[in-house]
């Protein structure tokens, strides 16, 4: 664990837990770039407080990751898939709220934690996945999984954050009402763009 450093303020933080498998720090490359600058932004806002949980791969500097504003948390992949030690973690941590862009790991471990726990839980989505899967040459059955690990997932999240508009307007005309109204489309920005149908 490497703490941030940083004061508690008298007024109650928004205590955010973010969970990467594999993360590389530095980062050379869009979704580790995208992870770090999300953790910092949201770091750096008032009455946040954010922890970066990261299924250890061999891959990030941890004496890179302590200059960060937020504190970093990085476990074996061993303990980062088992859900009673995920459970322990959530629960010293006391996390207000759950985030991931993992579909499998939502649906394998952190959507059933976030359920039981009653925590909301964030999914960011940054491909349709079924269509990767086809665009790289995968056998009907797999696209098929692939279709319905991604709405599974969607089925536990409170808020589903579309990085691609091009995604955003796809999947909100093709997904059930009661998937399409969890979908915020919001780019690299942190600000919402687009609620629902509505752009503002």
């Amino acid at each position: 664990m490497i703490p941030n450093g940083e004061k508690e303020s008298k007024a109650k933080r928004q205590r955010i837990g973010i969970f990467v498998d594999g993360l590389v720090i530095p980062p050379k490359e869009g979704i580790n770039v995208h992870i770090l600058e999300l953790a910092r932004d949201l770091a750096l806002k008032r009455h946040k407080k954010v922890t970066l949980v990261i299924g250890d791969r061999g891959w990030a500097n941890a004496d890179y990751l302590a200059k960060e504003p937020f504190r970093t948390i990085i476990i074996s992949s061993h303990l980062y898939y088992s859900y009673h030690a995920i459970l322990h973690l959530v629960a010293e941590c006391r996390f207000d709220v759950l985030q991931t862009h993992s579909p499998y790991y939502t649906v394998l471990l952190l959507g059933p934690l976030s359920q039981a726990k009653r925590i909301p839980l964030i999914l960011e989505v940054h491909d349709i996945e079924a269509d990767v899967a086809r665009a790289l040459g995968a056998n009907q059955k797999e696209i098929k999984y692939q279709y319905s690990l991604q709405r599974q997932s969607m089925s536990y999240a409170s808020l589903v954050r579309v990085m691609s508009k091009y995604d955003f307007e796809i999947l909100y005309k093709s997904l059930p009402k009661n998937l399409s109204s969890k979908l915020v489309w919001v780019p690299l920005a942190l600000k919402p763009m687009v609620i629902g149908s509505q752009i503002i």
